[in-house]
């Protein structure tokens, strides 16, 4: 686990299989308060929160979870590193489940690929309203309660989740924090270059054309064209004014 903190300091992305790190790439980091309790005995406390980014004051009560699991982590399974850091968390579950001869632990934490071939649902409830966009960008998770994670607080409350939150303990420093978000950030700007040979920008263009393409067969050749095609479609017109 000195990796983890070497990534951390240095912000440099070495990532054996299981040990990805990805820090945040928004601007500010949210404080988390890290429970001290085993993963699979820990009660679940009453749900105060919904959205971090919401100024509405919103109260849900413990039946009205969006999901059974903790936490909800929404990826890219075609970014090798993403992947890894999935399977690093699923072996974890596993290995409590075994060591504690519990199958709750199996249940700790959902995984949502954006890249599923069925395609990645962005009104489930379940994920939060994070869109393709959001996810491509910047690493997104959605609490049960539906409160919205991105960056280094995603791993903080995943590794939480699976009994090791210790690792993330030195990202409250304020020093290690700012250069973990900094240091994600850099990242996030070539992510895609370097695991997909593609950028995050061409990626999402194509996602959405993809997606606009069967709404259209779907809707008897009624288009509904998405948010950043629009935006592509008015820089040509005004290129070409």
């Amino acid at each position: 686990m000195v990796k983890h903190y070497l990534l951390l300091l240095c912000t440099i992305l070495l990532l054996p299989p299981g040990n990805a790190l990805l820090p945040s790439s928004v601007p500010g980091l949210h404080s988390l308060h890290i429970p001290q309790l085993h993963p699979c005995t820990a009660a679940i406390k009453p749900i105060q929160k919904l959205h971090s980014s919401s100024s509405n004051n919103v109260h849900l009560n413990e039946q009205d979870r969006l999901f059974p699991e903790k936490l909800n982590i929404i990826y890219d399974s075609k970014c090798s590193v993403c992947q890894w850091e999935v399977d690093y968390l699923k072996q974890r579950m596993q290995d409590l489940s075994t060591r504690t001869n519990s199958n709750k632990c199996n249940d700790l934490i959902r995984f949502t690929d954006l890249e599923a071939n069925e395609g990645y649902n962005e009104s489930d409830p379940a994920n939060g309203g994070v869109t393709y966009t959001m996810g491509m960008t910047s690493f997104h998770a959605v609490k049960s309660n539906g409160e919205i994670l991105h960056g280094v607080p995603v791993f903080v409350e995943a590794y939480d989740i699976v009994d090791q939150g210790w690792i993330w303990e030195v990202t409250k420093w304020p020093i290690v924090g700012t250069l973990a978000s900094w240091g994600y950030d850099m990242f996030a700007k070539i992510r895609t270059q370097l695991t997909r040979g593609s950028s995050v920008e061409r990626l999402i263009e194509e996602h959405y054309t993809r997606r606009n393409e069967i709404m259209m067969k779907n809707n008897d050749g009624v288009e509904e064209v998405c948010e950043p095609c629009q935006n592509k479609i008015a820089s040509e017109e005004n290129e070409g004014r």
